[in-house]
């Protein structure tokens, strides 16, 4: 059985009190709803070794997927009904194959909620569907139901197919994007799949050599804002306005880790690129990602001073972010970061209570969520109003472009 959460070791909290910042205007500080339960070796618990992802439906229903846990093959991560007050294990009977040794074998890769009761979790070629909330799973393997032409079913032969990102509209209709590692360990194919039957047979809308012709999905984060329009990041930000048949670059260069878009013009990107001399990594648009500027950070130097001298790095290390309603928002990364806007362009960091990294970051109706190494989860309540996502149940670290070419 997987271990209870334990208490952080005692390093994490002492280097908490270093983080001397600015604390959020309005609403309540962040607190810690689920302490780390590490896995990893002494002395790196914490570091990036040991990274989360999550998804909630609404403010209280919530997954949170990863993790090193070699000792469990059954067990995929945590699950939420109560806004985090309480966890119970999310356990997949067969997720894990403990007979083949991939780099990504112990983890599962992505997680979408569509509502509190109907979710999917994809890993090593398999996706996992519940539709109680996370009480029981159906798992199906996903490259034997794909409908490959001759030449994709070659690029699937020739090695692992790992599932990097989930979405879907309802329970028959979605989308999810994955590779193809090669027996030797080179990246061979990528692809962009297509559901409209839950998950009984998967359509290619891209599946090939992983050449500059076919966008990198591999180790991608997806979102879709609806059967047309929707994002990816990692290496790159690629948009589609045609449901993953094409893709364009609206921020060029790489190194782009995460993004949003509001729909209204105005566009978000952790991307050191923009900007490699800011002590901070994001990017913000006011036209739809045609152009792009650095944003800046303001507030006490003390604080940001205080992280850089207590991580050893030379600029906020950052790894997800979320907007909510009026340009306001929140990101998180490296040695437990939080930044925070109020109007989208300045940024000034955030009290966290924790020095574990964290990994990813939600706004979801009137809440942030953020999850780190080890399964931490820390929340926040803010005072912006809550609202009804447009395009229906969304990963709310995303939204997309309205364009002319939108159903």
């Amino acid at each position: 059985m997987k271990p209870r959460p334990d208490r952080a070791p005692q390093w994490v909290a002492a280097l908490s009190l270093a983080l001397c910042v600015v604390a959020s205007a309005g609403a309540t500080e962040w607190r810690v709803v689920r302490e780390p339960t590490s896995h990893v070796l002494p002395g790196f618990e914490g570091k990036g070794f040991d990274p989360y992802q999550l998804h909630f439906a609404d403010m209280t229903h919530g997954w949170i997927i990863g993790g090193f846990h070699s000792d469990d093959v059954s067990f995929v991560g945590y699950r939420t009904v109560d806004g985090g007050e309480t966890w119970r294990d999310i356990r997949i009977p067969g997720f894990y194959d403990p007979s083949v040794y991939w780099w990504w074998n112990f983890d599962a890769t992505s997680v979408f909620m569509l509502d509190a009761q109907h979710g999917w979790i994809g890993g090593p070629d398999r996706v996992a569907y519940s539709a109680d909330g996370g009480e029981t799973w159906e798992l199906r393997l996903v490259s034997p139901r794909i409908v490959a032409t001759p030449q994709q079913a070659r690029v699937l032969k020739s090695g692992n197919f790992v599932v990097t990102g989930t979405h879907f509209w309802s329970r028959q209709e979605g989308i999810l994007t994955g590779w193809v590692r090669t027996f030797k360990g080179d990246v061979e194919g990528s692809a962009v799949l297509r559901t409209d039957d839950g998950g009984d047979t998967w359509h290619p809308l891209i599946l090939g050599d992983w050449a500059w012709t076919i966008p990198q999905v591999g180790g991608s984060r997806l979102s879709m804002r609806s059967d047309r329009q929707g994002w990816l990041t990692n290496p790159f930000l690629y948009y589609t306005a045609s449901g993953g048949s094409a893709w364009d670059r609206p921020l060029p260069g790489s190194g782009v880790v995460d993004a949003f878009l509001d729909g209204h013009g105005m566009a978000w990107a952790i991307a050191g690129a923009v900007a490699p001399d800011s002590l901070l990594p994001i990017a913000h648009s006011s036209d739809n990602g045609t152009s792009w500027a650095a944003s800046t950070v303001t507030g006490d130097q003390r604080g940001v001073d205080a992280y850089l001298a207590r991580t050893g790095l030379r600029r906020i290390s950052l790894s997800s972010l979320s907007m909510a309603p009026g340009n306001r928002g929140w990101s998180v990364g490296w040695g437990g970061a939080i930044v925070a806007t109020e109007d989208g362009i300045s940024w000034y960091l955030q009290r966290s209570p924790t020095a574990y990294a964290l990994n990813r970051v939600q706004y979801v109706d009137g809440v942030v969520y953020a999850v780190g190494d080890g399964g931490i989860v820390l929340r926040k309540d803010t005072d912006v109003p809550t609202t009804v996502h447009p395009g229906g149940k969304l990963p709310t670290t995303w939204a997309g472009l309205r364009t002319s070419s939108s159903r």
